[in-house]
């Protein structure tokens, strides 16, 4: 329902609510309709994909090639896209006769099924830069023929940004790997990817750029590692060459709003909204305490069992200085929004504060 008709989901929310499903062959019937509402995406998206991962160069030797490299990394895609835990799990799953029936009718040329530890030797060997480029390139293409419309906000996109940690070993592995301290002695390394991913009140979330932070490879332990702000400056200048001049709104949590991020998406000509901790920008809290008692901007909202209060105070001005050592004015917003609901019979609140930028 998501993919053909994302419009036709309420836009406030999705729901919240426990299985609407009486039976077994109630929840099999719809899952087949799903399953169906879905093969026209992949006929139209599965051969264009192909088409790219043919330009990557195979790095296997040409006399042991069993299996063609577009369908290995179409598979691999597969693993990816029904979230499978373990490559055992997708050799069961991607196996079964009515999957391999399905698959067929796209693409019956293809005769075997690889195994999936053949999918993760060759995905080790590929740099994952061509990869990226497959999928930027996708994103690109559906962006230019219009058929992401139905995921506008306010006529802008939605990129959400956040870090996440991949893996994590208690010895190092490679000198470029984050390294955190536990204790005297112990010493542990992590792979920590920051990732931009377009999002949408309809619940679709498209991840289709990445930033690792890594240190340098002659760098020393007792020196200052890569960071999250780091990566996000990176990652926000890559979005922006990348979409020169698409309209786009950032969000991302309470690490980000500091001066120099916010005057980057001001260069970069991005709108952001981040989450805005009481501990961050002391001197734009204390404007808003004094603004909301002579401009108490209120709007209720009331759906379900659920009331949200929103309040705003707009074009504030937050002084800092850049690392450079110029000093340098920005005019934010600050919106906040206390939610209240009823839940065994009991009223729970919930506060939510953002950092919008204004034009």
């Amino acid at each position: 329902m998501t993919l053909r008709n994302p419009e036709s989901i309420h836009p406030w929310t999705l729901p919240n609510r426990k299985s609407s499903y009486r039976n077994s062959e109630e929840e099999r019937a719809d899952r087949q309709t799903a399953v169906e509402a879905q093969l026209p995406v992949w006929r139209a998206l599965l051969p264009g994909l192909m088409e790219k991962f043919s330009r990557i160069a195979d790095p296997r030797r040409p006399g042991s090639i069993r299996h063609k490299l577009t369908v290995l990394l179409t598979f691999g895609l597969f693993m990816f896209i029904f979230q499978y835990a373990s490559r055992r799990r997708a050799n069961r799953e991607l196996t079964r006769p009515t999957f391999w029936e399905h698959f067929r009718e796209i693409f019956p040329e293809v005769e075997t099924i690889p195994h999936m530890d053949t999918v993760q030797r060759i995905l080790e060997r590929i740099n994952p830069g061509e990869l990226e480029e497959v999928m930027t390139a996708t994103v690109k293409r559906l962006l230019r023929s219009g058929r992401l419309k139905a995921l506008l906000v306010e006529k802008q996109y939605v990129i959400a940004i956040d870090g996440t940690q991949k893996a994590s070993r208690g010895q190092p592995w490679t000198s470029e790997a984050l390294h955190r301290r536990h204790g005297e002695n112990e010493v542990s390394s992590m792979a920590y990817a920051l990732e931009a991913s377009l999002v949408s009140p309809q619940g679709v979330v498209l991840p289709f750029l990445t930033e690792f932070c890594e240190n340098a490879a002659e760098q020393q332990e007792f020196e200052k590692q890569d960071s999250e702000l780091k990566a996000c400056k990176r990652l926000l200048t890559r979005l922006r060459k990348m979409f020169p001049k698409l309209r786009i709104l950032v969000v991302a949590d309470g690490l980000y709003p500091n001066g120099p991020m916010m005057a980057l998406c001001r260069d970069l000509h991005l709108d952001f909204m981040f989450v805005l901790p009481q501990s961050c920008l002391p001197s734009v809290w204390e404007e808003v305490k004094g603004l909301r008692k002579i401009e108490p901007n209120e709007r209720r909202h009331r759906w379900g069992n659920r009331e949200q209060i929103f309040w705003w105070i707009n074009q504030i001005d937050y002084d800092f200085r850049e690392a450079s050592g110029a000093h340098r004015r920005l005019k934010v917003h600050v919106v906040g929004c206390t939610e209240f609901w009823e839940e065994g019979g009991s009223s729970r609140r919930r506060i939510g504060r953002g950092c919008p930028g204004s034009r």
